[in-house]
């Protein structure tokens, strides 16, 4: 019975991560910038942004620093951001 709790305490620990990353990540975009945006993966350590356009990925990628940063700020510690059209 208690490894189910455990395993039960874990999921739930996971999902409020992933549902707090949810909420804040638009803050870390332009509402423009958030329109292209399809969809967001967390896989490992990393965060995977799923974009419609070729150019917001261009310009995403040079301010990926600047948003990994404000991300760490926030409490989120990931290694790296992938940004994929």
């Amino acid at each position: 019975m208690e490894d189910i709790r455990d395993s039960l305490k874990n999921i739930l620990v996971q999902t409020k991560k992933k549902s707090d990353f949810l909420e804040k990540f638009k803050s870390f975009f332009s509402p423009q910038e958030r329109k292209h945006i399809d969809r967001v993966r967390i896989y490992k350590d990393r965060v995977v942004f799923y974009l419609d356009s070729p150019l917001l990925r261009y310009k995403l990628n040079l301010k990926r620093g600047e948003i990994l940063r404000e991300m760490r700020k926030e409490g989120f510690n990931f290694s790296g951001i992938i940004f994929k059209v």
